[in-house]
């Protein structure tokens, strides 16, 4: 969906930005161990990893800087005990579950609707600049990119690597349309049902692979 993007972006908006993986607790004590480091603080070589969280933690909760803590991935809420500050800075999270409003204000992330996913996708393709509006693309190329971005369910990851594809090998749209199903297919056919929560991304990433 785009969540990591956004996050990125926001990020940018600030100078003290601190950026952690909360997708298992290893990856949160590995990356509070690192912001120790880029804090200087004097447990950056402690080896006890408790020590280091709760020195880091010490730090966002006394320090005058405001802050922005983001937390990535975080799919698994119960990891995040012991791991979120208080203090005069924020923290971000990117997560799947929707059932954190007890922790968090919820932002939704929404898939892009077709109009949008077809200007996205054209940009990506080098069949539009950056400035062009949708209703300057050539009409069969609106057409078909329409139809690939509800085929590609709006997601941004799909789209964009869908037009980078495009851009790539200079395929025409409707070239890339069939291409997609195919590929579709043959991986349902060699292992059934793509039992994953966003198929469409790993079709057109396994498309990439193909020109790679």
């Amino acid at each position: 969906m785009g969540k990591t993007q956004l996050a990125l972006k926001y990020a940018e908006r600030h100078r003290q930005d601190l950026w952690v993986s909360a997708a298992s607790r290893e990856a949160l004590l590995s990356g509070f161990a690192a912001l120790a480091e880029v804090l200087n603080l004097p447990e950056r070589n402690e080896a006890d990893q408790e020590k280091v969280v709760t020195a880091v933690q010490r730090w966002l909760n006394t320090t005058e800087q405001t802050w922005l803590l983001i937390l990535d991935n975080a799919d698994e809420l119960e990891l995040l005990h012991g791991f979120l500050p208080n203090g005069r800075g924020h923290c971000l999270l990117t997560t799947r579950p929707q059932d954190v409003h007890a922790l968090a204000t919820v932002e939704p992330v929404k898939i892009m609707e077709p109009p949008d996913g077809a200007l996205l996708l054209l940009r990506r393709a080098g069949r539009l600049r950056p400035d062009q509006p949708l209703d300057t693309a050539d009409a069969n190329d609106r057409d078909q990119a329409t139809t690939l971005a509800e085929e590609l369910g709006g997601l941004p990851l799909a789209l964009d690597q869908s037009g980078a594809f495009v851009a790539a090998t200079g395929v025409s749209l409707a070239e890339y349309l069939d291409l997609y199903r195919q590929r579709g297919q043959t991986l349902r056919a060699r292992r059934g049902p793509i039992h994953l929560e966003h198929p469409t991304v790993t079709v057109t990433f396994t498309l990439g692979r193909i020109i790679s």
